[in-house]
């Protein structure tokens, strides 16, 4: 087959672009160059300068600066082997280990990677030390150490020895360069690379698991053992191969790093391997979504894509053909759909450098990791048509940020919802939203996306399915959250009492908005809990203000008053107002916040809280108007529609002493009332601490470890 040649001028090559072969340090007659660990654990040549004799075979047999790519387009497969058993302990199809078994049957040495006391290093393999066979079945997710196995292939092929070599893309062309010239008896194999993590940051992720389970001697990242489709699961076993620590990819730290490439080498975000035209013989992967393309090659116990790159490569394949049980051509253009690494690498993360300056710094970088990689859950009412309940999911949303936590709204419509256009622009606008689901079972299948949830604030154990409220969906691995919910109520009687207590038992942490709920938690419940305030109080006044500026406001030109009433106390509040008018003499005009500019349609969420920051002053029974009158030192007073303890406002008005802004009556109305102004110092002072007892609440609850959910 034709091959085509790609260069680049950079000598000596980049660090950054160095993918750790070591062929110019195997091929180095002067012993010039050596192979070490750099800051970031992965393997990078040493140059001595005093030995080095300058000529240049490093520069030749470098793949990044000169690499041979087999030109004509590969034939695809879709190939699986007969031998059940032994599919099922390989990664995927089973071909690298039939064609392994193979070469050594016959006399041949397998030169792969394999994991012994959590190194990772290639070695030779044939008859003699056959026993190592095993140790090289499945995906390693790591760099591997290649030693000196490249001069020993070169002795077995001059010796004439058949030596099958399988590795990534680059250490194929490594070995390839290395050699300088073509073998007829050396058969390559890479695999479809996403990309190498940091032998470093293997090493301390197993030190942290191993302070636990201390007995453990090896690990995988791949097995079968809940099937072929939910592939990655992070093992540890003991020196007799018995499972001491198990965990879904999805849900740890090692995997999901590697697969955010917050941890791969740099040179991986750049790979000039990842693409159709191969280095190797033969090149493997897991071949996704076989059901797409014939639901019976799928018995969902492995297949393997395998793309058949050279006459070497045919050849094998036909040798080994009487092993397989599926063998069957696949369009290029299909496989390359699924697996996207044929087509280009997978480029590196934004806060890489950051983990390994943690990492370097010996600082806590898996507590980073977590937080950057799994989303906080966030379920709360932020579909419902009112100011307060969207505020209350951004407010939570923003929190969570700022403390370097990465959330995501749980999009749980549980009724129907006629979505008005103010805020559902608002909520498309700044609020970080999940796929939308309208059930319980879809909750059951989202759920799975969160390793932690919080549910609040509002009235979420009031109102609506409390088995969605209080997370029933909730499973597996999960830590649940309670922020600032509220019960609604003086006493709870929304569903059965004892099944509320099992399921609020599942959660790590309950904290509560209202006194009444602290009692409620204590008598009913028997459970702890921690009054907090409202999430839209953690945020100072500056933090809405991205909202105000992408919002289309109309200024009044008037100093006036700001007003907002319910239906309930919509007649009072207007008698109230005029008497607030007439004492202003008809100076202040008055302004409805519900309504926009020329009161004709409801007010955006930005409109709303711009009417509010220049008033004058402020009269409602609105809770977060008063809190946001609160955010923006704002003269206020509010009617109470109820004077029970279970009152989210009157409880408010209590915890930050502003009682004294109620109208209970409109005789209380009078001018030294209305001349009172408030000690905002005072306020904020109890703000403050409020804040740091909330945020300290949510940093404890969100740091706890995940537990199986019963």
């Amino acid at each position: 087959m034709k091959t085509e040649t790609l260069k680049i001028s950079s000598v000596p090559v980049n660090s950054n672009l160095c993918t750790g072969c070591s062929a110019c340090a195997s091929v180095c007659p002067a012993k010039a160059i050596k192979m070490s660990v750099d800051s970031e654990g992965f393997y990078v040549p040493v140059f001595n300068q005093e030995l080095c004799t300058n000529c240049k075979l490093c520069t030749k047999v470098c793949p990044i600066i000169s690499c041979h790519f087999n030109k004509a387009a590969p034939e695809a497969l879709a190939v699986m082997i007969k031998d059940e058993k032994e599919r099922l302990s390989c990664s995927s199809g089973g071909v690298v280990s039939a064609l392994s078994r193979h070469i050594i049957d016959n006399g041949g040495y397998v030169c792969g990677c394999i994991t012994q006391n959590f190194e990772i290093y290639h070695e030779i393999i044939s008859k003699d030390n056959f026993y190592l066979f095993d140790r090289l079945k499945g995906s390693k997710y790591v760099q591997s150490d290649l030693r000196d196995v490249f001069v020993r292939i070169k002795q077995l092929l001059r010796n004439g020895k058949v030596v099958l070599f399988v590795g990534s893309g680059c250490q194929v062309a490594g070995l390839k360069n290395f050699l300088i010239k073509p073998y007829s008896n050396l058969i390559t194999v890479d695999f479809i690379c996403h990309g190498v993590p940091s032998p470093k940051f293997l090493k301390g992720y197993v030190d942290h698991l191993r302070q636990v389970h201390y007995a453990a001697t090896n690990f995988s990242t791949r097995d079968k053992v809940e099937g072929w489709q939910s592939y990655h699961e992070f093992c540890l076993y003991d020196e007799n191969g018995d499972t001491l620590f198990r965990e879904n990819g999805k849900d740890n730290v090692y995997i999901s790093s590697f697969l955010a490439n917050l941890v791969n080498r740099h040179s991986c975000g750049n790979c000039k391997f990842t693409k159709v035209q191969r280095v190797s013989d033969i090149t493997v992967g897991d071949f996704w979504k076989i059901r797409k393309f014939n639901k019976k090659f799928d018995d969902r116990k492995g297949t393997s894509l395998v793309l058949c790159n050279s006459d070497a490569g045919q050849k094998i394949l036909d040798e080994t053909r009487h092993l397989y049980s599926l063998f069957e051509p696949v369009p290029i253009d299909f496989a390359k759909a699924v697996q996207p690494h044929l087509s280009k690498p997978a480029r590196e993360n934004a806060n890489r450098g950051a983990v390994f300056d943690l990492m370097n710094n010996q600082k806590d970088y898996l507590s980073f990791l977590n937080k950057k990689i799994f989303k906080v859950g966030i379920l709360t009412f932020h579909f419902l048509n009112d100011f307060g309940s969207v505020l209350i999911a951004y407010a939570m949303q923003e929190v969570l940020k700022s403390i370097g936590y990465a959330p995501e709204i749980i999009n749980y419509i549980g009724k129907e919802v006629q979505h008005k256009e103010n805020y559902a622009s608002f909520r498309k606008d700044f609020l970080n939203i999940s796929p939308q689901v309208n059930n319980f079972d879809e909750l059951c299948v989202l759920q799975k996306k969160f390793k932690k949830i919080i549910v609040g604030s509002n009235q979420v154990w009031r109102y609506f399915d409390q088995n969605v409220y209080m997370m029933k969906f909730a499973t597996g691995l999960r830590n649940l959250i309670a922020y600032g919910a509220s019960f609604g109520k003086e006493s709870y009687t929304s569903m059965d009492t004892e099944d509320a207590k099992r399921l609020l038992k599942r959660f790590s942490s309950i904290s509560v908005r209202e006194p009444t709920g602290l009692k409620i938690c204590k008598e009913q419940f028997n459970l702890p809990a921690l009054r907090v305030i409202d999430p839209t109080l953690l945020l100072n006044a500056q933090a809405y203000q991205r909202i105000i500026d992408n919002s289309d406001v109309v200024n009044i030109e008037k100093e006036y008053i700001g007003y907002s009433f319910s239906k309930r106390n919509r007649e009072y509040g207007l008698q109230i107002l005029n008497i607030l008018r007439d004492y202003h003499e008809g100076k202040l005009v008055v302004k409805n916040l519900q309504l926009n500019h020329d009161n004709q349609k409801e007010n955006t969420v930005g409109g709303w809280l711009y009417y509010i920051q220049n008033s004058n002053c402020v009269i409602t029974d609105s809770l977060h108007a008063v809190i946001f009158a609160i955010l923006f030192k704002k003269i206020f007073w509010c009617l109470i529609s109820s004077s029970t303890e279970s009152s989210p406002l009157l409880s408010l008005l209590k915890l930050l002493k502003l009682t004294d802004r109620i109208i209970w009556t409109k005789s209380d109305f009078n001018s030294d009332f209305i001349e009172s102004r408030i000690d905002y110092d005072s306020v904020y002072k109890i703000l403050s601490k409020e804040r740091e007892k909330a945020l300290c609440y949510l940093n404890n609850s969100l740091s706890q470890e995940v537990s199986e959910l019963t």
